[in-house]
Parts: C-alpha cells; structure tokens; sequence
C-alpha cells in the first residue's frame, strides 16, 4: 500500500505542475491575445486619423478651388463690366436676345459718358 500511495502521490503532484504549467501557458497566451487587440486598436485608431487628415485635406483643398473659381469668376465680371457699356437689363417682357428699347432717361447718361 505505500508503493501505491507513494504512486499515486508522485501522480498528483506531476498533475499539479502539468496543471500549473497549463495556466501559464493559457495566461501567456491571453496576453499576447490582449497585446494584438490592443495593436489592432491602435492601428485602427491611426487609420481613422489618417482618414480624417485626408478628409480634412480634401476639404480644404476643394474650399481652396471654390475660392479660386469665385475670384476668377468676379475678375471675369469686372472684366466684363470694364470692357461692356451695359446699357440696361432686359425688363420681363424682353428675352436677352430682343433689342432693348431703351427710355428717354437712361440715354442721357450713355451720352454723357460718349462726350466725355
């Protein structure tokens, strides 16, 4: 019965180092589980704001070409106005097109400006 005994207590206690050798292992393996989410985190996270930068970036490059697009269109307009007398809008009975028939009034001011 000792041998048995003794058999049996050698077993119990290689069960227990296998046992302990076990939950070291499970417990390296969870934080090297841990350490990947929290890489993965991470890299999501610098995904974003790269993301966001670019978002940013494109804003303010498309800010910049409306900018750029309303100087060259008012230059345009100025330039237009320099280079046209504009002598009236068409009325809402008159298209573009149509001559415009202008009043006694507004006469006065185009000849002024020929005289001068």
């Amino acid at each position: 019965m000792d041998s048995s005994f003794k058999e049996a207590w050698q077993q119990l206690a290689a069960g227990e180092a296998a046992l302990q050798q076990l939950q070291q292992q499970l417990l390296l393996l969870q934080q090297q589980q841990q350490q990947q989410e929290q890489e993965q985190e991470q890299e999501q996270q610098h995904n974003q704001r790269q993301k966001q930068q670019q978002q940013q970036q494109q804003q303010q490059q498309q800010q910049q070409q409306q900018q750029q697009q309303q100087k060259q269109q008012q230059q345009q307009q100025q330039q237009q106005q320099q280079g046209d007398l504009l002598i009236c809008w068409p009325n809402k009975f008159e298209r573009l097109g149509d001559l415009i028939l202008l009043q006694q009034k507004s006469l006065q001011p185009i000849q002024q400006l020929q005289l001068a």
